[in-house]
């Protein structure tokens, strides 16, 4: 069984969000050889690159920050605020290591155990063809992706599963079935197929 993921699966489980249990799950069975995860070199890339944007505005808000904080520090009237906002302004500024640190575990784990696909010329000559679907980055993972669902044995069970919702679209969704692939939009039902393909005799 083939799971195709991109760079949310990743982002998902680094920042801990809502469905990162389901995600490392999937990552579970992966690494018990009980199906392949196959994932773009360039979704690998991706949530560094949105890390590092992130990182950004947030400097841009701790300055903000800062300068209000030296002024509270100066009146009276707000030495409690100051007090209660000084080791706040702080944890907010260690953010970006922990998330870095984070990171860089889930990729090292994916790194370890997944098929990483790379972007051929001709992949990228497709993903050039589907900017007018969504943005370049997007449409790179994609035909990476569709370019290695397309050399698969027809019938092996294959899913591609995203919470991007840049990649719901009707043409996305029939390429893929036509492709015998199965499109899921949340971590959560893509473990529940997966554990009912497990199943079957």
């Amino acid at each position: 069984m083939l799971v195709y993921i991109e760079s949310n699966f990743v982002l998902e489980i680094a920042l801990q969000q809502e469905e990162a249990n389901a995600a490392l799950e999937i990552l579970a069975l992966a690494e018990t050889s009980k199906i392949t995860l196959a994932i773009p070199i360039f979704a690998l890339i991706e949530p560094f690159w949105s890390l590092s944007f992130r990182l950004k505005e947030r400097k841009e808000l701790i300055n903000t920050l800062n300068t209000q904080l030296n002024q509270f520090k100066r009146s009276r009237l707000h030495q409690n605020l100051a007090s209660t906002l000084d080791p706040l302004v702080n944890e907010i500024d260690d953010i970006g290591n922990k998330e870095n640190s984070s990171l860089e575990q889930i990729v090292r784990r994916l790194l370890l155990t997944s098929k990483l696909l790379e972007t051929t010329k001709l992949a990228f000559e497709q993903a050039i063809n589907y900017q007018n679907l969504f943005k370049l980055q997007d449409a790179v993972i994609y035909s990476t992706i569709l370019s290695d669902i397309q050399q698969q044995v027809q019938l092996e069970p294959k899913y591609f599963i995203t919470r991007d919702e840049i990649f719901k679209k009707p043409k996305i969704k029939a390429e893929l079935k036509q492709n015998n692939c199965d499109h899921i939009f949340k971590f959560e039902h893509g473990l529940e197929r997966i554990q009912n393909q497990l199943k079957q005799p």
